[in-house]
């Protein structure tokens, strides 16, 4: 992959997370913006100061993905080349968002997002907002899960709040390590779809990926390299227990080099382990 626009400025010696613009206090974070350039940066602020990056977005070119961890978030189009309609489970500045509409700008969109202050600031700053295939929900996503009728190619969890006693040491919810939080999952995934995991580090990291690997027919976990959120794994679970050999990975990852503008390739080097 080439150096993001954002490693650019860091290699220049500029100042990498930009002047702080304006902080918004929700009922579940402090959430801070900043800017650098025309690069704009969403950080959760956590009560020890400590800023949290959640997103980070060229505002001229809001399809191209500079968090190296959500490149590697579409490793899914390696498993699920071509979904009819996804699922994001939290929505930061919805950089995701932004680059399907640009690449793949024919899937349907539903995005689960519990903190309404972060669905204003991704539509007024970020210009993600409900339109044409894109449906932004304020909606708790463990509730939604539990009661929604849809079915989906693809789940992209990738939620985060302010560490409590009800979260991990990042922020994501407990009750998204259970199985039966997966298998909640699992049901509302439609025949051979799959859900893609974004997993900060944390003691329990190894504890973790052995429950998805017992939840799910397939996984696969990639070791990111990102210099942003350091040391992100991310995890491609799949409902189906076919498996396609290497060669043919390899040769849908060519293709996708050339639909998507990315080193699929080179992505699938950082496999980790395999169920």
């Amino acid at each position: 992959m080439t150096d993001s626009k954002y490693d650019l400025l860091k290699m220049k010696g500029l100042p990498p997370f930009g002047a702080q613009e304006m902080d918004f206090k929700s009922d579940y974070s402090l959430i801070r913006l900043r800017r650098q350039e025309d690069i704009l940066f969403m950080f959760f602020v956590r009560d020890t100061g400590e800023e949290v990056i959640e997103t980070v977005l060229d505002l001229n070119n809001p399809h191209i993905l500079l968090a190296p961890y959500t490149q590697y978030m579409f490793l899914s189009y390696l498993f699920f080349p071509n979904p009819k309609n996804v699922l994001f489970m939290g929505l930061g500045g919805g950089a995701m968002i932004r680059f399907l509409q640009h690449y793949d700008p024919s899937v349907h969109i539903d995005v689960v997002e519990v903190d309404p202050i972060v669905v204003r600031l991704a539509n007024d700053y970020f210009g993600v907002r409900n339109e044409d295939k894109v449906n932004v929900m304020l909606h708790d996503g463990f509730q939604y899960l539990k009661n929604t009728e849809s079915k989906y190619d693809v789940i992209y969890l990738d939620a985060f709040l302010k560490p409590s006693k009800e979260t991990d040491s990042n922020g994501t919810p407990l009750q998204f390590y259970t199985q039966n939080f997966y298998k909640m999952i699992r049901e509302k995934l439609k025949s051979n779809g799959l859900v893609a995991f974004n997993l900060n580090p944390d003691t329990n990291t190894e504890e973790i990926i052995e429950v998805i690997h017992e939840s799910f027919l397939q996984s696969y976990v990639y070791k990111t390299g990102d210099t942003i959120h350091t040391g992100n794994l991310v995890i491609i679970a799949l409902s189906s227990k076919n498996k396609e050999p290497l060669s043919a990975l390899t040769t849908r990852a060519i293709d996708l080099e050339n639909r998507f503008e990315m080193n699929f390739r080179d992505m699938m080097k950082s496999e980790i382990c395999k169920k």
